[in-house]
């Protein structure tokens, strides 16, 4: 079953392809995987969907290709054999199978034959390599700045990226998103995901050799999802932030009402108290300022590793040894829902199903997955019977008072007279869609009165000087290395 289960086949059909896996479970069709290592450049969209069968709706004991139906198959004892379609006669052993049960406990089938359907085997094989070791290796920050620069940094891009954001300009003015159907904007975004990651593979050599490298083409995904999900930024986000709104303002006035109460009352260690937590929360204020799915995981991950440095200096400050009292998770979390009231986040529901929803590359094996789930165990806690339920007329700082709603006016007026005497240069703005960048001369000046500046929708911060990170760094030399 390992061997089943573990081939890079049946991981990636569950993983980059989910929507695919879930209709394989629902209409109960037969997976059928080659026992082969295949690379990950090979495994694309058709090629597994020609090794899953449906039975034929003509022909009782006849199966077809899941997508292409002129190509049929039949099955006898643990041989399968081509039937029609095919340009010569091929047969296919059956290794092993294993039965699954979908959620309605009806039973489906994968089976595991000796060679693929289609391809080259021997070109196909990978002796003794596993491209789904190690997936973790490389970093987990995936600035959407330095993602841009990656893709636009290749001549051969720029008609499939021309293309891809007039997609998005497309997709943004015309789609409306509706609440109960959430699903469906999930499943055009990982469609577009597919569909321009096999569109700027197959026009650039060097991401061609990336997928010789398991490790490198997890990289490549997560860098073209970061581009389109930042891309779709004023879609996604925004709306999903309007149909959440009455969830988002349930739990933000959750975080006020318990925002005075003291360590203890969240269960806490009185060990742990002290007066470094300041850093902790002002990493985590950061979530909302951020526009993939990605940059939100690594700023759980730094607010995450900030708490337990936060606690480590507590308890050395308390006198304690921290190298001798160690963090469990049951503590953790207590302590994570004590930060969540002091960060003025204001979209907390919404911004974790976007980071559930649109990660489409497997990161399951990764630190971000545990910190999301540590992070969604916190927002529980907060929603549990431990703490009092607040009363539902609480105000929320943005029900605005009539001076401060003046004092935004002021700042907005300020910005524009500001834009008349400062004109953007056309040098200093990046285009990206259809808007561009305002520069950090600019943005900084017309942040209104009393507010944190947060980045409109859909435009991307390139102007922000940052040192180049290490996945990038890695990229570049494996690259320049391939020769």
């Amino acid at each position: 079953m390992s061997e089943l289960l573990d081939n890079p086949y049946f991981v990636t059909l569950k993983t980059k392809y989910a929507q695919l896996y879930k209709l394989v479970q629902d209409k109960c069709y037969l997976i059928c995987v080659p026992q082969l290592v295949m690379p990950a450049s090979a495994l694309t969209l058709d090629f597994v969907g020609k090794h899953i069968l449906r039975p034929s709706p003509y022909f009782q004991g006849i199966w077809q290709c899941y997508n292409d139906e002129s190509k049929t198959f039949e099955i006898e004892s643990n041989e399968i054999k081509t039937f029609e379609g095919w340009d010569k006669p091929m047969s296919f052993e059956i290794v092993a199978e294993e039965l699954f049960y979908n959620n309605n406990f009806s039973p489906y089938k994968a089976v595991l034959i000796n060679k693929p359907f289609i391809g080259n085997a021997n070109m196909n094989a990978i002796a003794g390599k596993d491209p789904y070791s190690d997936m973790d290796v490389l970093g987990t920050s995936k600035e959407l700045k330095l993602c841009i620069e990656f893709l636009l940094s290749y001549p051969e891009n720029e008609l499939i990226l021309k293309k891809l954001n007039n997609e998005m300009k497309d997709f943004k003015n015309s789609y409306v998103i509706i609440e109960g159907f959430e699903s469906d904007v999930i499943n055009k975004v990982h469609h577009l995901i597919m569909k321009y990651e096999e569109n700027l593979i197959c026009a650039n050599q060097d991401y061609r050799y990336m997928q010789q490298d398991p490790e490198l083409a997890h990289e490549l995904s997560l860098i073209i999802e970061s581009y389109i999900t930042g891309g779709l930024f004023g879609l996604l986000i925004i709306e999903f932030r309007r149909i959440f709104a009455t969830q988002n303002a349930s739990f933000q006035r959750r975080c006020i009402y318990h925002r005075t109460k003291p360590l203890r009352y969240f269960d806490i260690p009185e060990v742990f108290e002290g007066p470094h937590f300041d850093h902790p929360i002002s990493v985590l204020s950061q979530l909302e300022t951020n526009q993939t799915p990605m940059e939100m995981l690594n700023v759980l991950k730094v607010g995450t590793d900030a708490i337990y440095e936060a606690i480590g200096k507590n308890i050395t400050h308390n006198g304690g040894n921290k190298d001798k009292e160690a963090i469990t998770t049951d503590e953790l979390i207590p302590v994570f829902s004590y930060i969540l009231t002091r960060t003025n986040l204001r979209y907390i529901e919404s911004d974790v199903y976007y980071m559930q929803n649109f990660v489409f590359t497997n990161i399951s094996n990764t630190e971000l997955a545990f910190n999301l789930i540590n992070f969604q165990a916190a927002i529980s806690f907060l929603k549990s019977d431990h703490f009092e339920t607040p009363p539902e007329d609480l105000p929320l700082p943005t029900q605005l008072s009539r001076s401060a709603s003046m004092s935004r006016t002021a700042g907005a007026n300020a910005a524009r007279q500001f834009r008349k005497r400062n004109p953007i240069r056309r040098s200093e703005s990046v285009s990206y869609g259809r808007r561009e960048v305002v520069p950090s001369n600019v943005e900084n000046s017309i942040t209104p009165i009393g507010q944190v500046f947060t980045p409109p929708p859909d435009v991307i911060q390139l102007n922000k000087k940052t040192s180049e990170p290490d996945w990038l760094s890695y990229l570049k030399r494996k690259i320049a290395s391939k020769d």
